[in-house]
């Protein structure tokens, strides 16, 4: 059984060093964020070397070294201090695909 609420990402561009991409969240129990336009105006751009090797990719360290950067959402619902929880999420999931493919996929989504 869902508990309504998600994220989706789409791959906007990707080089030797990076990928980059835009998302948004929904939570189906609020209707103030249920995202029915599905507006992607979040960004999340992360180092790939970063993310292959350190264990937390998550961490304050990793941010102000510019390895991750993440730009909440307008449909931000919940956050983990500063950051949207929905980018977070997606930026584990990217995490897990990448290191079991090697690869960067064109599009991700997390649903609970």
């Amino acid at each position: 059984m869902s508990i309504g609420v998600g994220a989706y990402g789409t791959k906007v561009s990707e080089d030797d060093i990076r990928a980059e991409y835009s998302y948004t969240s929904y939570n189906l129990n609020n209707k103030l964020y249920r995202n029915p336009e599905k507006i992607e105006d979040g960004l999340i751009i992360i180092n790939k070397k970063a993310l292959a090797e350190k264990e937390n990719i998550l961490s304050e360290e990793c941010i102000k070294a510019g390895e991750l950067t993440i730009i909440n959402c307008s449909n931000t619902w919940k956050t983990f201090g500063r950051y949207d929880c929905a980018a977070c999420w997606l930026i584990c999931k990217l995490r897990r695909v990448y290191l079991l493919n090697g690869t960067f996929p064109d599009s991700l989504s997390f649903h609970k």
